[in-house]
């Protein structure tokens, strides 16, 4: 259990950087198409392939190499009975017909091998069924695997399934006919599918971020954005991607194939000021497909409501869904009392960028977010960072402490700042803040400073040999004062380290639990001894009384 767990949140958060610098086209393009169906025990010949999408009457299938196999099993001697169930055996399910007239021969050993041969054929269809294959799927999988293959012979099938009643069938033969014309896929060119999000966001919002992920630069594959992970200690990578490989069926026929171009994410103006009040939200942008999803989210216990004239689905203590439409997705969390989904749609109609948005722009970076902290916030901010610090008064030395206490003056800086401007670019994290006054910008400077070498001081005492990967004698980050603004500029590394530190924590956790476990088992067994062992006395006495 505690492997799948980890396993899961690898894919999600190890993955991070690597999204950010080189987007996935769409979920399938993540999996290796290949793995998939071998999985699956499909034929990935060019012809077979073709058979699987094409909307023509499949020609009758030849059947003279199993009847002179049928002829041998009629006729010949035991070891030529042999050859020629094995040359039965191989066949495919488009023969099915010919094994179910067979499995009526009046030769026993004739029908029956015909009856095992059919029961194998139910026996693949229904271990690939619980992988989640249907015809839809394998089809989706089979245009995928032929464009790989850059087999210009499947473009007369594949072109045909354009105008499939299956949205998911649709939307991959587009894809794969443009690519076995040598043209680009249609797509929401660069940096527009985020201003539609940021079109639908509510008016007050305290924090934004967005994430464009249109026009991918290359491939990539779920491997190469778990690289990282490969550094980990006790990380299984074969099982991590083969769990992936294996549920990319069952995830397709659930969802279908959705192609993300921008996610933008919001919170209320007043986070973490009264939780009732207090949501975030994520509008995606891109091609989904929004049945699928609503049915989904209705097996699963959500329920149907209604906001602003639209359909979404909510769990009480879980968040609420609105698949808006096959290019939009909205997902809001919050306490029920701040009815988060209604703020989240209150200006959908409307298609007014918010104030604390305008300045969001993904042009030249993927990634851009923005925010301030309102004068409550700011005062609460200051009173919990004071709190701290006098909670680590005199406790002087130890590294933890000093990296604490580094990152809560920070903090407390960050309660004079007005508003801040991020930005990922070139594998370089900018930060734009703009402080209250001159002599509070030097001051984060200042505390920037100390507390990069307070962190790289505690990262070199941590006993983990993934940190000998990264240069710890060098700063992490760079800073300078303009008057009241403060740039701040952090190498991108820092993403791949906070994405592997809950992991290096999990697995050093991990094996405390395993030591605790192997004690507490070594103190039962003595416990049980010790029991065994006055029972054996017990008994040395019993006998000994009856010799007497």
């Amino acid at each position: 259990m505690a492997q799948a767990g980890i396993s899961f949140f690898a894919i999600i958060l190890a993955a991070l950087t690597g999204i950010v610098e080189n987007p996935p086209e769409d979920l399938l393009s993540l999996s290796d198409t290949k793995t998939v169906l071998e999985q699956l025990k499909v034929d990935q010949s060019e012809d077979h392939l073709i058979s699987l999408i094409s909307t023509k009457s499949a020609p009758k299938a030849d059947t003279s190499e199993f009847d002179k196999a049928v002829k041998q099993l009629r006729e010949g001697n035991s070891k030529a009975r042999r050859a020629a169930k094995k040359v039965l055996q191989a066949a495919g399910e488009e023969h099915k017909a010919y094994f179910q007239k067979l499995s009526s021969d009046s030769d026993p050993e004739v029908s029956e091998t015909a009856k095992n041969i059919l029961k194998g054929f139910a026996a693949k269809k229904q271990a690939a069924k619980q992988m989640g294959m249907t015809d839809d799927v394998l089809k989706i999988l089979a245009i995928r695997r032929l464009t790989e293959l850059k087999s210009t012979k499947a473009l007369e099938a594949v072109n045909a399934l354009k105008t499939s009643k299956n949205k998911d069938i649709a939307m991959e033969a587009e894809r794969a006919s443009a690519l076995l014309q040598n043209n680009k896929p249609k797509r929401h060119s660069r940096n527009a599918a985020t201003p539609k999000a940021l079109k639908m966001l509510p008016e007050n919002i305290g924090f934004v971020a967005a994430l464009d992920l249109s026009e991918p630069k290359k491939s990539t594959k779920l491997s190469d954005y778990l690289e990282p992970m490969k550094k980990l200690p006790g990380m299984d990578m074969a099982m991590i991607t083969g769990q992936f490989h294996k549920s990319m069926p069952m995830v397709i026929q659930m969802v279908g194939n959705p192609q993300i171009d921008s996610i933008v994410f919001v919170t209320s103006d007043e986070l973490g000021i009264e939780n009732e009040t207090s949501w975030v939200g994520f509008v995606g942008v891109g091609k989904y497909n929004s049945q699928k999803m609503k049915d989904l989210l209705a097996q699963n216990g959500f329920e149907a409501k209604k906001a602003n004239g639209n359909d979404y689905w909510a769990q009480r203590w879980g968040p609420s869904i609105c698949p808006l439409s096959d290019e939009v997705m909205i997902l809001s969390v919050g306490d029920n009392k701040s009815n988060h989904m209604h703020k989240m749609l209150a200006n959908i109609k409307a298609g007014k960028v918010p104030g604390a948005a305008k300045n969001i722009s993904t042009q030249n970076s993927r990634l851009v977010a923005s925010g301030k902290l309102s004068k409550k916030q700011k005062e609460m901010l200051k009173k919990e960072v004071q709190n701290e610090l006098a909670r680590l008064e005199g406790r002087n030395g130890r590294r933890g402490v000093e990296v604490e206490k580094a990152m809560l003056k920070l903090s407390e800086l960050c309660a004079s700042a007005d508003n801040f401007v991020a930005k990922y670019a070139d594998k370089v994290i900018t930060v734009k803040a703009e402080m209250d006054n001159d002599a509070n910008a030097k001051k984060m400077v200042e505390a920037i400073t100390v507390a990069d070498k307070e962190i790289r001081s505690a990262l070199k005492e941590i006993p983990f040999p993934i940190f000998q990967a990264f240069d710890l004698e060098k700063r992490f980050s760079k800073s300078e004062a303009n008057g009241k603004t403060v740039t701040l500029k952090v190498k991108g590394e820092m993403l791949d380290m906070m994405t592997m530190m809950p992991f290096m924590m999990f697995a050093r956790m991990e094996k405390q639990i395993h030591a605790a476990e192997a004690e507490a088992f070594e103190v039962e067994m003595e416990a049980v001894e010790a029991v065994e062992k006055v029972k054996e006395e017990a008994i040395q006495k019993e006998d000994a009384v009856e010799k007497k």
